[in-house]
């Protein structure tokens, strides 16, 4: 490499208000991830004394904390791959409010029985997940790219999967399915949101946020089988949610084994990164932990989609929903958060290092009890064992929510110029290990 090139390769310096304001931004993001994930654990103690005991837990978690973590997140990373400044700021402040106003009235609404607040709140999350697809796309096809810019395609298949899970939703909201049609609507819309809005988010960002959290390099292959996986993941969940709906159990059963066999493809590149590098930090493990989850929980519905009908399907996979959602969700997206929140929010090396172990505080013996007690919640054991359990998978998230670390007031010096860093401040710009080589 050239002095010239070192020189063109180098980011230019940028006033030092801009790092704040997008530490800010995300400190604010954060804060509303964190207070739908509070009202999450009201709601899971008080779901006996709550409408829709075992409803409301589930979409306050889904709907308001992990939708909320997903645009924010998906477009901070997709900003970074396509080399592009981030939105406008006003812009994502709308969306934020407009979202989560939204999500409001789905859960007052249903919870209330006002189907067309509910159906209104669900059709103003379709459109926030649909304009949010669309400006992904637009935003692609201006960008000069980079070697794994083709990742935004797995985050634009993921908000059409929520657009058609929360139309599916508006449908079941408003009434107008009733019968087995109801449950065979209520099955393809719990398996387009969890395997399609959070799975292909999930799957496509752990291409690249697997390797930075093992502090190493992608692995070569990764950018070809990033591309191979996609189509069969997306075509696999596509007829497993058609044939849902219409009551075809095998080819429902088809769809979800093309939609594994897509996602195994999909995790061959971390499984070389992890025999090359094993996991070592908080972030890193719970990665590997909420992986390991979603790939069991995969497992297990192609086999409960196999053995039952259509419409006793979201009977039977509706007790495990809580296992995915602390095991595979919650930990991913606190394990996520550990390893960005500290970087994004800037402050040098010495404000990254002290943000991570805050966060990291007791890691290893939360992160044991955690998964350890999983199993308890969704096994016929007794209520006070049970509530335990939730206990121990909520503290673990909670004490590193709640021990966020706060927006530097300085710029960040975390820049990834260098092959030993992960983050750039300013506009967001991936690590070099990214880039072409």
């Amino acid at each position: 490499m050239t002095s010239v090139d070192e020189k063109i390769e180098r980011p230019r310096p940028r006033p030092p208000y801009q790092s704040g304001s997008r530490a800010t931004w995300h400190a604010i993001a954060n804060a509303v991830v964190l207070a739908w994930f509070a009202t999450t654990v009201f709601t899971v103690f008080a779901r006996d004394r709550l409408p829709g005991a075992d409803w409301v837990p589930v979409h306050t978690f889904l709907l308001g904390a992990v939708t909320n973590a997903v645009v924010t997140w998906t477009e901070h990373f997709s900003t970074a791959l396509l080399h592009l400044p981030a939105p406008a700021r006003w812009w994502q402040v709308l969306r934020l409010a407009v979202l989560n106003a939204g999500v409001v009235a789905v859960l007052h609404g249903s919870s209330g029985g006002d189907a067309v607040l509910g159906t209104a709140g669900a059709v103003v999350v379709c459109g926030v997940a649909a304009v949010h697809v669309g400006t992904l796309i637009v935003r692609s096809r201006r960008s000069l790219g980079g070697r794994f810019a083709h990742l935004v395609a797995w985050y634009v298949g993921s908000g059409a999967a929520l657009v058609a899970g929360g139309t599916l939703g508006a449908l079941m909201v408003s009434g107008q399915v009733t019968g087995s049609l109801r449950l065979r609507v209520e099955a393809a819309h719990i398996h387009a949101n969890l395997l399609g809005w959070v799975g292909l988010a999930v799957l496509g960002t752990l291409f690249i946020l697997w390797p930075a959290v093992l502090r190493t390099r992608a692995h070569e292959d990764t950018g070809r089988l990033a591309r191979r996986s996609l189509a069969p993941v997306v075509l696999g969940l596509a007829v497993t949610v058609g044939a849902l709906v219409t009551g075809t159990r095998w080819a429902a059963a088809a769809g979800l084994a093309l939609y594994g066999a897509g996602t195994a493809l999909a995790l061959v590149p971390s499984v070389r990164t992890f025999r090359r590098r094993r996991p070592h930090s908080a972030a890193s493990w719970m990665v590997a932990a909420a992986t390991g989850w979603f790939v069991a929980a995969v497992a297990v519905d192609l086999v409960m989609v196999a053995v039952h009908p259509a419409d006793e399907v979201a009977g039977a996979v509706g007790p495990l929903l809580p296992l995915v959602m602390a095991g595979f969700v919650g930990q991913i997206l606190v394990g996520a958060m550990m390893f960005l929140l500290p970087v994004v929010l800037g402050g040098g090396p010495a404000a990254v290092k002290r943000n991570s172990a805050l966060l990291e505080y007791g890691w290893k013996t939360r992160l044991a009890l955690a998964n350890a007690a999983l199993p308890f919640i969704v096994l016929p054991v007794p209520a006070w064992l049970s509530r335990t359990a939730w206990g121990f998978c909520w503290r673990r998230s909670a004490c590193s929510w709640c021990s966020r670390p706060s927006p530097s007031p300085g710029p960040s010096a975390w820049c990834p110029s260098r092959p030993s860093r992960v983050w750039r401040s300013g506009p967001c710009s991936p690590p070099s290990s990214w880039s072409s080589r």
